[in-house]
């Protein structure tokens, strides 16, 4: 079975890279026409730019012919679910890190890309250079949404011999840190800060307003209300339900305070 698919990823691979390829020999190609050779070698980085067209243009006519992802649990290597999870992943991986960084840098490269594997996201959703988004169909981001650096948001989630696939919500304005983790059927709603190296388990909601700080560890299920905070290096154990407005900290976690209301002045 493996075998097979290595050989499928492989003959794939020959319209996808070809694709690329001709793109930006096309931009050389013109480019030769009207100022020879070898200056044409200075359009380079334009066909660069092309190719990178290319390759967004072909993955995302490819993905639009595949059966969309369910959400649920299957059977690794067993049922259609998984298969369609894996046609998909197969097909992410045609744009491996170093070309995904420059596809990001470019605002309408990254819109075309994303939306084109199915995200939901709008021109003020920004994806860091080295974010990873997996399962890109499964996932949803607010306005003025700021993923960072090295960052996973993934739809999907290896439990032993079973694939959890679920989607994962992100709202308006939410602040994502560097090499946070993000498993799937998470909730996160507006106005949230989640600081770096901030790991979530599956299932997890995240409220309007709430804080999240440095390298938190939160398990299965965890809820935390409305504008609660949780301090750095917290962990909550799974299913731990954080009240509205209260501060959390510490492992195992507890409350530790609660969050002051702003003051809003009156004429």
């Amino acid at each position: 079975m493996i075998a097979l698919f290595d050989a499928l990823w492989l003959l794939i691979s020959i319209p996808v890279y070809g694709t690329a390829a001709l793109t930006g020999g096309c931009v050389l190609w013109w480019a030769g026409r009207l100022l020879g050779w070898p200056w044409a070698l200075v359009a380079a980085p334009v066909a660069y730019v092309g190719f990178l067209i290319g390759l967004v243009a072909i993955t995302t006519v490819l993905s639009r012919l595949l059966p969309r992802e369910k959400p649920g649990t299957s059977k690794v290597f067993a049922d259609r679910d998984f298969f369609v999870f894996l046609m998909h992943w197969g097909l992410q991986s045609y744009v491996p890190p170093p070309l995904l960084t420059h596809i990001q840098l470019l605002t309408f490269l990254r819109i075309a890309y994303f939306r084109g594997h199915g995200a939901s996201l709008s021109w003020s959703t920004h994806i860091s250079p080295g974010a990873r988004i997996w399962s890109p169909a499964l996932c949803r981001f607010g306005h003025l949404c700021y993923i960072g650096e090295f960052a996973h948001v993934t739809g999907h989630l290896s439990r032993g011999d079973k694939m959890l696939i679920a989607p994962v919500e992100i709202g308006d304005r939410v602040n994502v840190g560097a090499h946070a983790n993000i498993s799937p059927g998470t909730t996160i709603g507006d106005d949230v800060r989640i600081g770096p190296l901030v790991s979530m388990a599956p299932g997890c909601l995240i409220e309007d307003g709430a804080e999240l700080g440095p390298a938190c560890q939160l398990g299965m299920g965890v809820h935390v209300g409305k504008n609660a905070k949780v301090e750095p290096r917290t962990f909550l154990d799974s299913w731990t339900r954080v009240p509205d407005g209260e501060i959390w900290a510490g492992d195992p976690a507890k409350k530790v305070g609660e969050v002051r209301r702003k003051r809003i002045a009156t004429v």
